[in-house]
Formats: structure tokens, C-alpha cells, sequence
């Protein structure tokens, strides 16, 4: 559990200390990162999201494996 806070936390500060970095620094007329901040939003929830199941799927598959391997 600490370790996922301590993730979320990690993540929290790059999202706002990084942010305004790409969209100011990466935005140039006709690029590809020239898009509205709202698509940028929803790919950070995007990826935070599917960090956040990939996370949940591996901490089920270790309890699943620690609890075969206590039954033998």
C-alpha cells in the first residue's frame, strides 16, 4: 500500500512539474504535440489509469501465487 501512495505521489508531482514543460516546450505550429489540453488530460488519465489495473492485476497474481504456494 505504501508503495502504490508513494507511486500516485510520484506521478501526481510529474504530471504538474511536467506538464507545463511539454505543452509549452513541445508546442510548434503544425506539430504533432499541438493539441488541446483536454487530450492531453484524458492521455495522462489514460496512462495513469492503466498503470493503475496493471498494478492491481500483478499485486493479484503475487497473492494468488504466495496463497498455492502455502497450501503445499
Amino acid at each position: 500500500m505504501r508503495r502504490l501512495v508513494g507511486l500516485l505521489a510520484a506521478t501526481a508531482v510529474w504530471v504538474l512539474c511536467m506538464s507545463p514543460a511539454l505543452a509549452e516546450g513541445l508546442v510548434m505550429s503544425g506539430s504533432r504535440y499541438s493539441a488541446p489540453l483536454w487530450t492531453w488530460i484524458a492521455a495522462i488519465v489514460v496512462a495513469v489509469g492503466l498503470s493503475i489495473v496493471g498494478l492491481a492485476i500483478g499485486w493479484w497474481f503475487l497473492r494468488k501465487r504466495s496463497q498455492l504456494g502455502s497450501s503445499e
